[in-house]
């Protein structure tokens, strides 16, 4: 199993789920009155084709490795914005751990994870569940998230910056009576892939070095370090009939 980071906006994004993505789908196009004219194309037939670009964390973690090719081939403008950490330890132990817990934290009782809410980070601390709107104006109720910072329960005690980075500056909150178990889960997995970001950030400032100047600490990797506020987010989809 992988951890994924993808590009987004100029800076990597942490997955902590598992998606499944269809690929080269078949379509069936039939011409109206002509029901003997059929046409059957894939995806490829029209699209180069692009692959997630994997590095081996035994390579990530060594600072002298050249991965330059690599992260042009995944962050650059003809990849997918998709780079892949293969064989990181601990990562699909840490991982499951967490996961597991999504259930039995989506079952908690409902005065529970009321308790758990935070409506002045706009519900981006804590359990959200109905809180997000789908394109059609409707509460999505079908997914439950829980987030948090998984470095800092407090990144900071300037009342200004909460105020006005609530969704950011705010503090966790977790359920240590109702389910002690998440907080560990969810700190060890976030500051696992914290970790392994981190080593890709160097590589990608040492791409960048080659192209542009950089001044000492202005790098992505120093911009991660020193940054306060992480956020971690747990999903849970409920069953379909969920209403």
């Amino acid at each position: 199993m992988n951890l994924t980071f993808w590009r987004w906006g100029g800076f990597e994004q942490i997955s902590m789920q598992s998606r499944i993505f269809p690929v080269n789908p078949s379509y069936t196009l039939t011409q109206p009155h002509s029901p003997s004219l059929r046409l059957s194309i894939t995806m490829s037939s029209f699209s180069p084709k692009v692959s997630t670009v994997s590095i081996p964390y035994t390579q990530l973690k060594d600072k002298n490795a050249d991965l330059s090719a690599k992260i042009e081939q995944g962050f650059g403008p003809n990849g997918l914005g998709i780079l892949s950490i293969s064989k990181v330890p601990g990562y699909s132990l840490w991982r499951q751990n967490l996961l597991h817990l999504g259930p039995r934290l989506a079952n908690l009782h409902e005065d529970v994870k009321r308790e758990l809410e935070d409506p002045n980070s706009r519900y981006n601390f804590g359990w959200s569940h109905g809180k997000e709107k789908l394109e059609s104006g409707k509460l999505d109720l079908l997914k439950g998230s829980f987030y948090a910072n998984p470095i800092l329960d407090e990144p900071t005690t300037e009342q200004s910056l909460i105020e006005r980075y609530p969704s950011y500056c705010g503090s966790n909150i977790w359920p240590h009576k109702a389910l002690p178990e998440l907080e560990t889960a969810f700190k060890t997995l976030g500051k696992l892939i914290l970790d392994v970001g981190l080593l890709l950030a160097y590589h990608c400032d040492r791409y960048a070095s080659r192209e542009m100047v950089m001044l000492e600490g202005e790098g992505l990797e120093q911009t991660l370090v020193h940054s306060r506020c992480h956020k971690g987010r747990l999903l849970y989809y409920f069953p379909a009939q969920h209403r």
